[in-house]
């Protein structure tokens, strides 16, 4: 599972969405 950029910030969108 190669982690990129545009992931990390899903990921951190995903978080801040809660």
């Amino acid at each position: 599972m190669g982690w990129s950029p545009e992931t990390a910030a899903n990921a951190f969108l995903d978080t801040v969405k809660l």
